[in-house]
C-alpha cells in the first residue's frame, strides 16, 4: 500500500461514537452484521474527508443500491447472449468523468454517481446495445468494482434442472395469460432460492 487517507470523524445514528454512550461500533462488528463488501461500498459513497454517519439503516440503503448495480450488470450479461442490435453507449464519456472525479481529491462519491448515470442509460437501452458495447461496459464496471472494493463481475450460476423446468412452465403459463399459475410458479422458484426477473430477452434468474 502506497497511500493512507485519514477520513473525517464517524458518528453513529447521528451521535458521536463513544463508549460512554454505549454506541461504539468496531469494524469487526460492522462486517459481521452487514458484510465487508456492503460496509466498503457504503463508505465509498461518501467523500472520505466528510463526516459520515454509521447506522444500520444507512448500510441497508447502500446494500440495496449495490444490489441494483449488480442486477444491471447481470441483466447486461444476460442480454449479451441474445442481442444483435446496433445502439451504443458513449462509454468513453463515463470513463473520463469517473477518472476526473477520482483525480479530484479521491471523490469516490461523485465517481459512483457517474457509474449510476451509466447504469440508468444501460437500463434504458438494455435490449438495443451491440455485443461489443455491452462487453466494454461490463469490463469497465468490473474495473470500477476493483477500485472501490466490491465484486462487480457478472454472476455465473448453474441452474438446477428442476428450476429450469419451473421456469419453462411459468413461461408457458405467461404465454397462455394464466397469471395466477405464473405467480404460483414464481413463488415456488423463490422458495427454492432463486429470483426470476422478466426481461425483453426472456426470464433471468439470480440466486438469492
Amino acid at each position: 500500500m502506497n497511500y493512507w487517507i485519514h477520513n473525517a470523524f464517524i458518528t453513529v445514528n447521528g451521535k458521536k461514537m463513544s463508549k460512554s454512550l454505549n454506541n461504539f461500533v468496531t469494524i469487526k462488528d460492522a462486517i459481521k452484521k452487514h458484510g465487508a463488501e456492503n460496509v466498503r461500498y457504503y463508505f465509498a459513497t461518501t467523500l472520505y474527508n466528510k463526516q459520515v454517519d454509521y447506522s444500520d439503516h444507512n448500510i441497508e440503503d447502500a446494500k440495496k443500491e449495490l444490489e441494483r448495480l449488480k442486477n444491471t450488470i447481470n441483466n447486461l450479461h444476460h442480454s449479451l447472449e441474445n442481442t444483435s442490435q446496433e445502439t451504443t453507449i458513449n462509454l468513453e464519456d463515463y470513463k473520463m468523468k469517473f477518472i476526473e472525479h477520482m483525480d479530484n481529491n479521491f471523490n469516490t462519491a461523485n465517481a459512483i454517481a457517474t457509474v449510476f448515470e451509466l447504469v440508468k442509460e444501460a437500463n434504458t437501452k438494455m435490449n438495443q446495445l451491440t455485443k461489443e458495447n455491452i462487453t466494454e461496459t461490463l469490463e469497465f464496471l468490473e474495473e470500477v468494482g476493483k477500485i472501490i472494493g466490491v465484486n462487480l463481475t457478472p454472476e455465473q450460476i448453474t441452474i438446477p434442472e428442476q428450476i429450469q423446468t419451473l421456469v419453462q412452465e411459468r413461461e408457458k403459463a405467461r404465454a397462455e395469460k394464466d397469471w395466477a399459475k405464473a405467480d404460483e410458479l414464481r413463488n415456488k422458484i423463490q422458495e427454492q432460492g432463486y429470483t426470476i426477473n422478466d426481461t425483453q430477452n426472456g426470464p433471468m434468474l439470480t440466486k438469492n
